[in-house]
């Protein structure tokens, strides 16, 4: 293996992780809320195991902005990552779009426009549908 290509590698990798630990900062702060609230203390208080406590009631509350996270994310995994495709000489679709982009050729990038938009709504719908799920508050009218 080259040493640009070892590089180029090597960034690739550290970039995931450094975005693996953004999201794992944006939840861990979550459940260190949900442990203080008044309805943690009361399911504690009515004898609940904190085994139960930690499932039913922080881990539900703190899975909320996950979900919504990773409804909103879909269209970019449908999309592919230009960057990633190149490095690993994988074949894609934001490659495909690239390379119809250079060609000019509109169908193909109408066609992956709409696909991204697509995964956009079915991601959103996804996210509200485990939103209602995980929040006791939404009921579906």
């Amino acid at each position: 293996m080259r040493r640009a290509d070892h590089d180029a590698d090597h960034r690739a990798s550290r970039r995931g992780r450094r975005r693996h630990l953004r999201r794992a900062r944006q939840y861990h702060p979550e459940l260190h809320l949900n442990l203080a609230e008044d309805y943690v203390r009361t399911a504690r208080s009515k004898g609940a195991g904190e085994r139960t406590v930690l499932v039913r009631h922080v881990l539900r509350n703190s899975l909320i902005p996950i979900a919504t996270l990773l409804g909103l994310s879909l269209p970019a995994i449908f999309s592919g990552a230009l960057i990633t495709e190149a490095v690993f000489n994988f074949p894609g679709m934001g490659e495909l779009f690239w390379t119809a982009a250079q060609t000019q050729d509109y169908p193909i990038m109408l066609g992956i426009t709409v696909l991204v938009g697509l995964a956009t709504v079915i991601g959103s719908l996804l996210a509200d549908l485990a939103y209602a799920a995980l929040d006791p508050r939404v009921r579906f009218a």
